[in-house]
């Protein structure tokens, strides 16, 4: 079964790394999707989170035949 997770920090490689923590998958084991690349804005004013959301995908695949 999959998980999906959304996760935001203060630049995408945060963001990623928050999720597979909260995963406990490596990056080899996930697909991801960037929704907002965030901004630093001016001195932090206007700054955005980068935002991802995190698939992990299932290794135990069962097959019927």
């Amino acid at each position: 079964m999959e998980k999906i997770i959304e996760k935001s920090g203060k630049t995408i490689d945060e963001a990623v790394e928050s999720a597979l923590s909260e995963l406990g998958a490596k990056k080899d084991d996930v697909t991801i999707e960037v929704i907002n690349e965030g901004k630093r804005g001016i001195l932090g004013i206007g700054a955005e989170a980068a935002v991802v959301r995190v698939v992990s995908l299932s290794s135990s695949t069962v097959f019927l035949i």
